[in-house]
């Protein structure tokens, strides 16, 4: 009871926190352009409205759902988004912790030590994203439209997928959470593209990991769900059109494909270094504590190999110079940075190859979810990799999927081992008592030994007891629970201290940031209002910003935007937005 409790507590906090530091969200970009579609100020518009907007994406703007959800939380006011953003954030934490709890189908219990330390270290997941990379904050986490775009399709395809989970663990699925499965699987597909193939992905992995004893009527109605909601998205006019009108400045556009996959290499690690290294780690860690046979090995090794590599090589500078491709539209400046981004390329591979011979392989004691959460992180992340995207945003699916991976493999390494029960069979017995003996007669034997008898050398065997005998002393001394391995426990630990050290700066960052943009803004729509009741003609739109790492770049600033503010905020035809910190009537006042 008092650790169900202690869990009630710990989400109470984590949405009360969110719910402090997105008191103070500011509209911004592309926020503007969706409130403003069907004309009316303030976001306003009816279902009719709303359903057209979809329609007009559909066929001619990009194909994507999550847009015309935008307009939807819009329409009641920002006060709206205010409220079900640190819902949102909640949630995704809260279903990428019972993933986490589903790995090990013999522990059921989910008001636990050992739940409430993987909930604690869950809740980090979005500190740990800025701390990674600040810049995630702005680019994603507090700019309303790309979090809809993305944190909202990955909380569908967690609830999709979670009725993929429990097929694949072998699970009975009530007719309820079918049916609930199937509506988020293809809600999924049509938010936005990235989801639609990390769907994809998420469904082929679960047919991958299921027995086929498993594979009954429910997987089959997911995978129809699936289908159905791939092709309604890859068949969308406004999709291919938003595909070949593209020309991104944010990738590369040279046609040397080696520039693009190192652009995205370098874009996934630095946005998600913190998550690669830890998959890495805990999935290795999971699987050969249970079992090493050759392949697991072999996983694990590449695993390793690629994860540290691709971290370390992504703070070379040669690693960073490929990133002057996607300015300036040329191949690469020499051989040498050719050279490293190909090995960044190829350490990155080598990562994903290695997480899932481990996974797969090891699925019969990791269980199916750190498999399917490695596919999906794959498939989420295959679009803005392969062409060499360069917007942190685009990788927060990817890393939300490792994130699961991370929660299941601890799971999985804080599960006692079961020992088998072993009977003493008399001879067994008399067995021991004759070794008892002997060892006691040549004891004896040596103690009789003269003095000057030179000791024999201490053989090999002897050396690794001793070695052996000391790592158990040095683990005697530790904190332990039974049947979990100190090694695997100091892991966990470890890991969960710094991901909550870590964690401090974002979190006291996070509310200092949001409060000054949002004193900034307050002066911007004081001028609004005396604009609105004719006092003056000029508002002076924000120059400068204190923390503009909390908002989405030149999101407010660009003059792009002018009309759609104009727009929502209903302000007179006479009146102008002045930008570039130029003076106006109306911040004179």
């Amino acid at each position: 009871m008092v650790l169900a409790g202690t869990v009630g507590v710990i989400l109470l906090a984590h949405l009360a926190y969110w719910m402090y530091a997105f008191h103070f969200h500011v509209l911004q970009g592309d926020d503007y352009y969706n409130a403003t579609v069907s004309g009316h100020p303030y976001g306003r518009l009816s279902f009719s409205e709303w359903i057209a907007s979809y329609v007009y994406d559909y066929t001619s703007l990009n194909g994507r759902f999550a847009d015309t959800l935008v307009r939807a939380l819009l329409a009641p006011g920002p006060w709206f988004w205010q409220v079900v953003g640190p819902l949102l954030f909640t949630a995704v934490v809260t279903l990428v912790w019972l993933w986490g709890l589903s790995a090990s189908s013999g522990v059921r219990r989910w008001a636990s030590g050992r739940s409430v330390a993987l909930l604690v270290g869950s809740a980090t997941l979005f500190p740990v994203m800025i701390a990674t990379k600040l810049a995630v904050a702005g680019d994603v986490l507090f700019w309303m439209s790309a979090t809809v775009s993305y944190v909202f399709t990955v909380f569908f395809a967690l609830i999709g997928g979670f009725v993929l989970m429990r097929v694949a663990s072998g699970r009975k699925v009530g007719v309820p959470l079918l049916v609930v499965g199937s509506l988020a699987i293809v809600v999924t597909h049509l938010m936005h593209e990235q989801g639609s193939v990390g769907m994809a992905a998420l469904v082929i992995a679960t047919w991958i990991v299921t027995r086929r004893g498993h594979r009954g009527p429910a997987l089959w109605v997911c995978t129809a769900a699936s289908v159905a909601g791939l092709v309604a998205q890859a068949v969308a006019p406004g999709y291919w059109l938003r595909l070949t009108e593209f020309n991104s400045p944010e990738t590369a556009q040279s046609g040397n494909r080696l520039a693009q996959l190192a652009n995205g290499t370098q874009a996934l690690v630095d946005t998600g270094w913190s998550f690669v290294l830890m998959v890495s780690f805990f999935v290795v860690a999971a699987a050969w504590s249970r079992r090493r046979d050759t392949l697991v090995i072999i996983g694990g090794c590449l695993a390793l190999t690629g994860g540290i590599g691709s971290w370390l090589i992504s703070r070379h500078r040669l690693t960073r110079s490929t990133l002057r491709v996607m300015t300036t539209n040329e191949p690469f400046a020499n051989d040498r940075i050719a050279m490293v981004a190909a090995i960044a390329v190829g350490l990155l591979v080598l990562c994903v190859v290695g997480l899932l011979i481990v996974t797969i392989a090891g699925r019969d004691v990791l269980g199916p979810i750190p498999a399917m959460a490695v596919l999906a992180a794959m498939g989420g992340g295959a679009i803005p990799w392969v062409i060499g995207l360069l917007s942190f945003r685009a990788y927060l699916p990817t890393n939300v999927w490792l994130a699961v991976a991370v929660v299941a493999s601890a799971h999985v390494l804080l599960t006692p081992i079961p020992r088998p029960q072993t009977e003493t069979r008399p001879e067994s017995a008399d067995a021991t008592v004759k070794a008892d003996a002997a060892a006691a007669a040549k004891a004896g034997e040596a103690a009789a030994e003269p003095a000057g008898t030179p000791a024999a050398e201490t053989p090999a065997a002897t050396v690794k007891a001793k070695g052996k005998s000391s790592l158990r002393k040095i683990f005697a001394k530790m904190p332990s629970v039974p049947g979990v391995h100190p090694v695997a426990l100091w892991l966990v630990a470890g890991t969960l201290v710094l991901a909550i050290a870590s964690s401090a700066w974002p979190a006291a960052l996070t509310i200092r940031a949001t409060q000054a943009n949002a004193a900034t803004w307050e002066k911007t729509a004081h001028q609004i209002d005396e604009a609105k009741a004719g006092r003056c003609k000029q508002i002076a739109m924000p120059a400068r910003w204190p923390t503009p790492a909390y908002l989405y770049s030149n999101g407010i600033q660009s003059p792009r935007y002018a009309d759609k503010i104009h727009r929502y905020y209903d302000l007179p035809k006479d009146v102008k937005l002045v930008y570039g910190g130029k003076p106006a009537d109306c911040a004179r006042r």
